[in-house]
């Protein structure tokens, strides 16, 4: 019935080919999750939901007792949210919202069956329930790393190339400070380790406070709070809008970089999508803002007239020059 009841709707109000930024037009998209989120372990939530089944010794049949009905009632959700996963409903980032139905419901679940005594019972009793909560403990264990193994073999877990990413990135922002030019991301990262036991120390930090994103946090500070504050990114402040790994999939690529303001300073961007020559489609983030919303030039006067639909009255404008911020405002009158 929910399925029945999920792709009447979608047919009736399917989206169009600009509603969603990974939208091809197509009604399904197979293992769409795996180009948003390039890891097999983003199924490692269902794991939960089998090691429940695994407790209650789950067996399928007609006439059950009441527990059984949970859970068959949690398989039937598992079985649909993996659907809708599988098959690409949405294609958008949140078609991985579906896998933590059942598992919100299956951990509440599993903590029912179990108790601090069962985990007591772990090392000396040895009856059918404490065998069996052995058994799934090294099913659910050896599954985990099962999944760990296959993302870095499969060699698409992007979280393994962040922490280097992140030194390099800030190496590049400081003019080079953090490296010196004579070392590289993983000796450093070591070289912290040993002598530090942290990865970033407070050398990292104070050298970072410098760099153009760390001067746009800085300006959020000193910024006046009003909800009448826009902020807005030109097409040639490049650092925002190429602030990205070469490698990084298109997707992710257009839109995380959406974010970076917004998120370090609080505040709304205007005409706050890529430019054009990016090739970035239009999506949930920057659909509900008004059409055209692409950055591009235009006069003080223009900004305010755009302004003025959204109720800003003061613009700061975010440029770059030799990877320092400048930054110019616009008071608009109206």
């Amino acid at each position: 019935m929910t399925l029945s009841v999920f792709y009447l709707n979608f047919f009736l109000f399917s989206p169009k080919p600009n509603d969603y930024l990974g939208y091809n037009g197509k009604l399904f998209d197979f293992l769409y999750i795996l180009k948003v989120y390039g890891q097999i372990s983003v199924f490692s939530p269902y794991l939960f939901i089998a090691t429940y089944l695994l407790l209650i010794n789950f067996y399928f049949k007609f006439k059950s007792h009441p527990e059984m009905y949970f859970a068959e009632s949690l398989l039937i959700i598992t079985i649909v949210s993996l659907i809708f996963l599988l098959l690409g409903v949405p294609q958008d980032s949140s078609v991985a919202f579906f896998v933590y139905a059942p598992l919100i419901i299956s951990i509440p679940m599993i903590v029912s069956k179990i108790s601090l005594i069962d985990f007591k019972n772990l090392l000396m009793d040895k009856n059918t329930k404490i065998k069996n909560l052995k058994k799934i403990i090294t099913i659910f264990t050896f599954s985990v790393f099962l999944f760990i193994s296959v993302d870095r073999a499969l060699n698409i877990a992007p979280q393994r190339e962040i922490i280097k990413k992140i030194v390099y990135t800030n190496d590049k922002l400081s003019s080079n400070k953090i490296l010196n030019n004579n070392i590289t991301e993983a000796d450093y990262i070591r070289n912290n380790l040993k002598k530090n036991y942290t990865i970033f120390n407070k050398d990292f930090q104070e050298k970072i406070t410098l760099n153009f994103f760390s001067q746009i946090r800085q300006l959020s500070k000193k910024t006046e709070i009003n909800s009448n504050i826009g902020f807005f990114v030109p097409p040639d402040t490049k650092l925002i809008w190429n602030f990205s790994d070469k490698n990084t999939l298109h997707y992710t690529l257009c839109g995380n970089t959406l974010h970076i303001v917004p998120s370090l300073i609080g505040y709304a961007t205007i005409l706050g999508a890529h430019p054009l020559k990016y090739g970035c489609p239009k999506e949930a983030y920057t659909n509900n803002y008004l059409s055209y919303n692409n950055s591009r030039n235009l006069s003080h006067s223009n900004l305010c007239v755009r302004a003025k639909k959204i109720n800003l009255k003061t613009i700061y404008i975010l440029k770059e020059e030799n990877n320092d911020l400048k930054t110019n405002v616009v008071y608009c009158d109206y």
